[in-house]
């Protein structure tokens, strides 16, 4: 039908954003700050929605970088979201973080991950790295290595936040 659960998810995201950059919240956030962090599943989200929604400044997906037939492509997905008919026909995760420059863009992922492990992460980065050359943004992109499995890790990744955001 042409919809897939990751695009719906990525248009709720974008509809959230929309709210809460509106008048008709009670929030009053930087509308040129907007930053998005997801782990896993939401990882996956965060990606394409940041490639997206042109308002987000910047991404840390976390646990969810790799190439497609490595990951979910090899492991399969139950839920089925992370899935796309015929995607690998034309993408693959380098090109959706390739729409995602010159925006920053951070993955950040366990050495012993059993599903998206640190060395996926950075052959995207690295292949992905190709996008942000092109625009004189290199320094926008990275992968950081963590030590461990597939998990939130809370103090690894507000150390990255704090960086980013200060």
């Amino acid at each position: 039908l042409g919809k897939s659960l990751e695009g719906h998810g990525a248009s709720e995201i974008s509809s959230i954003i929309d709210w809460l950059c509106s008048k008709n919240n009670k929030f009053s956030i930087n509308k040129k700050n907007i930053y998005l962090y997801g782990h896993s599943a939401g990882g996956t989200l965060a990606q394409f929605t940041s490639a997206l929604d042109k308002r987000i400044k910047a991404t840390l997906a976390s646990g969810s970088v790799g190439p497609i037939r490595d990951t979910i492509g090899a492991r399969g997905v139950s839920s089925g979201n992370g899935i796309i008919p015929s995607f690998l026909n034309y993408f693959d995760t380098k090109d959706i973080i390739g729409l995602i420059a010159p925006r920053i863009f951070i993955a950040l992922n366990g050495d012993k991950d059993h599903i998206f492990p640190y060395k996926g992460a950075k052959k995207v980065i690295d292949d992905a790295k190709i996008f942000y050359k092109k625009l004189n943004a290199s320094e926008k992109i990275t992968s950081v290595r963590v030590k461990g499995k597939h998990q939130y890790y809370s103090k690894e990744t507000w150390k990255v936040w704090e960086k980013l955001i200060n």
